[in-house]
């Protein structure tokens, strides 16, 4: 199935910046994409970093792909609109769990982005001829019902998206950076005035953590809680003195 002019230009821009993409996973903003990792994977950092790897070399291949598999085209826009089902989740992972990263640092503009990805598939589709093959032939309806069923499963694994009522965001103003690899604990306290811890954490890369006290079945959990800020490790690994052990901040939910 023959493409026009715009069709092929549109199909390169698209692989060169998949290409752009895949290696701006691996170098210059691996950090930044950890944020689109879904927060109801594993949290282990090193599980992260994987995923955010692993999908910039699956970036890598399907935009060398678009480029240079020019008869296998259609196949290769199938596959990359595929890909962008598959990684929509993210993206609202990011939005439902108000994570900034790439300049989206409000929730309208989290929100505004979720648009864009049926842009992105609809451009993988149209600029290879699968858009027009899907809709022509009756041997294409099953792959086009498979892409609609990934989608809709897209959709219903983000909404199992849990929600968390508490976060916090370390800065090391001495640095001008966030503080990654600080532990912080959550406590909450009973009847009698005794505290138990709850959860633990470490913060990440961008001395964050997004996933404290879990909205369950869609109920806020209240009550007396305590972060308690493990202070003293984090500058003892750069060779400093702290001056408060720990930090402990009260306040009711």
């Amino acid at each position: 199935m023959k493409t026009s002019i715009l069709q092929n230009a549109m199909r390169i821009l698209l692989g060169s910046l998949m290409i752009l993409a895949g290696i701006s996973h691996l170098t210059f903003q691996r950090t930044e994409f950890l944020a689109q990792v879904p927060r109801w994977l594993p949290d282990n950092p090193t599980f992260m970093d994987f995923i955010v790897i692993s999908s910039g070399v699956v970036e890598i291949a399907l935009g060398l792909a678009m480029l240079f598999l020019v008869k296998h085209r259609i196949k290769a826009g199938i596959a990359l609109a595929i890909f962008y089902i598959l990684i929509f989740p993210g993206n609202i992972s990011q939005y439902t769990n108000g994570i900034d990263a790439f300049s989206l640092d409000t929730d309208q503009k989290r929100l505004i982005r979720l648009f864009f990805q049926p842009v992105l598939i609809l451009w993988a589709l149209w600029s290879t001829g699968a858009l027009k093959k899907l809709f022509s032939k009756k041997s294409e309806k099953s792959m086009l019902l498979t892409i609609l069923l990934l989608v809709f499963s897209s959709l219903t694994f983000a909404q199992e998206t849990p929600k968390y009522q508490v976060s916090s965001h370390i800065l090391d103003i001495t640095q001008g950076k966030p503080a990654p690899n600080v532990k912080i604990s959550l406590s909450k306290q009973d009847k009698t005035g005794n505290w138990t811890v709850i959860d633990e954490k470490l913060t990440d890369e961008n001395g964050r953590i997004n996933t404290f006290l879990k909205v369950e079945n869609g109920v806020n959990q209240q009550g007396i809680y305590k972060l308690t800020y493990y202070t003293a490790p984090y500058f003892k690994a750069m060779g400093q003195e702290s001056f408060y052990p720990f930090i402990e901040v009260v306040f009711v939910n």
